[in-house]
């Protein structure tokens, strides 16, 4: 499982992610940064990406659209970049969960 980090979240996660989630990305390694969230999302489904944001603007195009990639809506507020690893490392087991559930599509951590 790999995740894609929007552009509100830290770059710097991306190394220290990839022994839980392995080839996980931000958003500015796949060219994706300052991009409309409808390219973000549609990049991340083709690619597989479960999809980690901030951003509750996400959530509202998911409800629109007929195919979509899984999403980590982060509603913690802006945190340290080392307490949202650990919340993601902390929540592996739901993600995990979310993505193999074909009627679960968002995941929101608090």
């Amino acid at each position: 499982m790999k995740l894609l980090l929007d552009q509100n979240i830290s770059y710097r996660l991306v190394n220290k992610l990839q022994n839980e989630f392995p080839n996980s990305k931000h958003v500015n390694q796949v060219n994706l940064i300052n991009s409309l969230d409808i390219e973000i999302l549609r990049f991340a489904h083709k690619n597989e990406y479960v999809l980690v944001t901030h951003d509750e603007d996400f959530y509202e195009l998911i409800l629109n659209q007929p195919a979509n990639p899984k999403i980590v809506w982060l509603r913690c507020g802006n945190l340290p970049t080392n307490r949202i690893l650990e919340l993601l490392l902390s929540h592996k087991r739901d993600i995990e969960v979310m993505q193999d559930d074909a009627h679960v599509w968002c995941l929101e951590i608090k």
